[in-house]
């Protein structure tokens, strides 16, 4: 059938084979081992926009297959991440439907080592209806309903003690000051179902925003408020806020996120309403418990052509978490990394990599006190293009770890091959 000429559609896929040598596969001080990990990715895509319809789906599944031959082999799986989004909306815009659902998978707590054993796997899945009540030309008022359950494999937690659901109410008021910036008061309220809990908790959550896009640049200011209410009455509660901003040029590209509020253990990142989206691995908070948190994340990104066949990526990454019980897992991270790439040819590119990373514990009990870690991973990476849809990658990798604690210390040198097929 053909589409409208304001209508849009593309599928994509993709197939990776790699393999991964390490020589100190589980990361270990005085019991290094080698260890060869096969993977087979396969990722799906598909992207529709129509008048009506505005759907995003990417969904990659991977095969984990360990050597059997190495002492302490970490366990084969299959597992699949990925995203989609959906917006609806009829004819007149009156009635519009939001729809997420994301699978992700993050440490079980953000100083654990990054082995396949120690993720676990989250789904998150939000629903939102809106009516809007009155619309004009510059003003919007809208209702809107919240509904999200996040869950967790129970065979990699152990059972479903960090689920959660939430649902509420809000109102929120849209006013475009031109054609280019607008301004957006929002107000919500919800219960929060802990799955371990018995009773439910409130939150809270009011802000007023100012957007603007422009031609090469787009910004945006978020001011707020936000609480936690538990069964007894006591509040948990922080301003809010988060500043954006995205410049891009010819040569140069700047992206810049920095966002503070509360969110808990179980939801993490995965924050309704994208107060905080896209952020570093430690902002998904120690998922081993239940508690809420204030999170500060601040990220910037600078991509820059310094010659006609090199450029340069260089980012900044700070994340901060302030527990409301569990104080003595406060933490503090920092993440620095920088990558220059260079065309040898049409085909061929080289890359050369270093990222830093600082983590310490900001209350450090006795049994945390160790948990604190810095390390320095420096990779070289070869890309060859083999025809229009081939790809071969070659990618050698050398990690430090330094903590208190001598037995979580390591040196890990890796090497991955591998090829990729993309329709």
């Amino acid at each position: 059938m053909l589409l409208p000429a304001t209508s849009h559609a593309d599928f994509s896929a993709f197939g990776t084979l790699q393999t991964q040598f390490s020589d100190n596969a589980n990361k270990t001080n005085d019991d290094e081992f080698d260890q060869r990990e096969d993977q087979l990715i396969i990722g799906l895509g598909y992207e529709e926009n129509r008048s009506w319809i505005d759907l995003q789906a990417d969904y990659q599944a991977t095969r984990y297959n360990f050597d059997t031959d190495s002492p302490r082999a970490q366990t084969n799986r299959t597992e699949y991440l990925g995203e989609t989004q959906l917006h609806l909306e009829n004819a007149t815009r009156i009635i519009e439907f939001d729809a997420r659902h994301e699978r992700d998978r993050l440490l079980s707590n953000p100083e654990e080592l990054s082995l396949q054993d120690n993720f676990l796997a989250r789904d998150t899945i939000s629903l939102s209806p809106v009516v809007n009540i009155l619309s004009t030309q510059a003003d919007t008022l809208s209702v809107f309903g919240t509904y999200s359950e996040t869950r967790f494999d129970q065979q990699a937690s152990g059972g479903n003690g960090f689920d959660s659901s939430r649902s509420g109410l809000g109102l929120s008021w849209r006013r475009s000051l031109s054609e280019v910036d607008q301004i957006v008061l929002s107000l919500q309220d919800q219960d929060i179902d802990y799955d371990a809990l018995e009773s439910d908790f409130g939150y809270q959550r009011y802000t007023l925003s100012y957007i603007a896009t422009l031609r090469r640049i787009d910004y945006s200011f978020t001011a707020g408020f936000n609480a936690y209410e538990d069964p007894s009455g006591e509040t948990f509660n922080s301003p809010l806020g988060r500043i954006t901003l995205g410049y891009r040029n010819g040569q140069t590209s700047v992206t810049a996120d920095s966002s503070f509020s509360i969110t808990d253990t179980s939801l993490g990142n995965q924050m309704i309403g994208d107060i905080a989206d896209n952020l570093s691995q430690g902002s998904n908070g120690n998922i081993q418990f239940i508690d809420q948190y204030k999170l500060w994340n601040t990220s910037v990104t600078v991509n820059t052509s310094i010659c006609n066949l090199c450029t340069l990526r260089t980012s900044l990454t700070y994340t901060e978490q302030e527990y409301n019980v569990r104080t003595s897992e406060d933490i503090e991270q920092i993440i620095l990394s920088s990558d220059v790439s260079y065309e040898l040819s049409t085909l061929d590119s080289l890359s050369f990599g270093i990222t830093y990373t600082d983590l310490s514990l900001q209350n450090p009990s006795i049994d945390s006190i160790n948990q604190a870690f810095d390390s320095t991973a420096v990779n070289f990476e070869y890309n060859r293009t083999l025809s229009r849809n081939i790809n071969a990658r070659a990618r050698f990798q050398n990690e430090q770890r330094n903590s208190p604690d001598e037995a979580r210390n390591y040196t890990e040198n890796t090497l991955l091959i591998s090829i990729t097929y993309t329709y």
